[in-house]
């Protein structure tokens, strides 16, 4: 027996039968199936034969599918304008498993027992075997700082798309840090700042905001003088906001959040990744759960 899109509520449940049985006792095993996974066995039933040996039944749970579908949210606002919002993502925590059975032609036991397809995720992710968590892929939409995007775009095991500046104006939006993440550099690590306080935040956060504005008073005037926008582009600082899209594999995101997440990591970059990782646990709990863990030591406290 298979189990597609099982978020809890709504799934697909294709059993593939042995021997002809009665329909009810097909009914009773579907039923003691749901019920497994979802505490209660209320839905709109649908069976079909597409052979003598081959059903399917379509559970659909309204009740719980509306709840899900307001509980979940594909939305964080980032520093003062970014955000990172998820457009699109195939698979789930049963893509995985069914990935990894199908070496031992077991695919069709995935979603029979959810203990075991757990225990078999915190397997593969404590032994490295990366290949089904690449069966999970998800697309976000991401508008940040051009320095943020210069780091992220290290990682080039993702697809990148960012908006153009020699096809569109770009809007004056450019980030301010807030004036406690306005602080020394340290004399310790040369790429990161300390957490002493500048005496004169306030005076240095209005240099930089004229600064910008100033950069952007230039840009403008460049087009208005009919400069083309790529050479108008080369006045602009990297703290002007870009969007992008951006696709990656679970197990390459999981990479990247296990570095951009880490506490020595840019504090700008790493807002993005914790809101990430927000956004994805939703989608496949089960295998965020043990990453963080297995990352961590610790369980998280915040997921499902």
């Amino acid at each position: 027996m298979t189990a597609t899109n099982k978020i809890k509520h709504v799934f697909t449940v294709e059993v593939e039968l042995y021997h002809r049985v009665p329909l009810e006792a097909l009914r009773d095993y579907i039923k003691d199936a749901v019920e497994r996974w979802h505490g209660q066995y209320n839905p709109t039933e649908d069976v079909r034969f597409g052979s003598v040996k081959r059903a399917t039944v379509q559970h659909v749970c309204t009740e719980c599918d509306n709840l899900r579908r307001r509980e979940m949210i594909d939305k964080i606002d980032v520093l003062d304008h970014g955000y990172v919002r998820l457009v699109d993502h195939m698979g789930d925590d049963l893509s995985i498993v069914r990935a990894a059975r199908v070496s031992h032609n077991a695919a069709w036991r995935t979603g029979e027992d959810a203990d075991k397809d757990v225990k078999l995720l915190t397997y593969l992710m404590k032994n490295n075997h990366s290949t089904p968590f690449e069966h999970v892929t998800l697309t976000f939409e991401v508008k940040a700082p051009i320095f943020v995007f210069r780091q992220w775009h290290r990682h080039r095991t993702w697809s990148f798309n960012e908006m153009s500046a020699r096809y569109s104006e770009l809007s004056e939006e450019f980030y301010l840090p807030d004036r406690d993440k306005l602080t020394t550099q340290s004399k310790d690590n040369k790429q990161g700042r300390t957490n002493t306080a500048l005496p004169d935040v306030e005076v240095l956060t209005a240099i930089m905001r004229q600064s910008n504005e100033d950069a952007f008073a230039v840009y403008r005037m460049l087009l208005k003088h009919g400069v083309a926008r790529e050479l108008a582009r080369t006045v602009l600082p990297v703290a002007t906001y870009s969007s992008m899209f951006a696709t990656v594999n679970l197990w390459n995101l999981l990479r990247f959040l296990k570095l951009r997440m880490h506490e020595h990591a840019q504090y700008e970059i790493r807002v993005y990744a914790d809101a990430m990782f927000e956004l994805v646990r939703q989608r496949v709990p089960h295998a965020c759960a043990i990453w963080f863990e297995q990352t961590y030591g610790v369980e998280d406290c915040n997921g499902d």
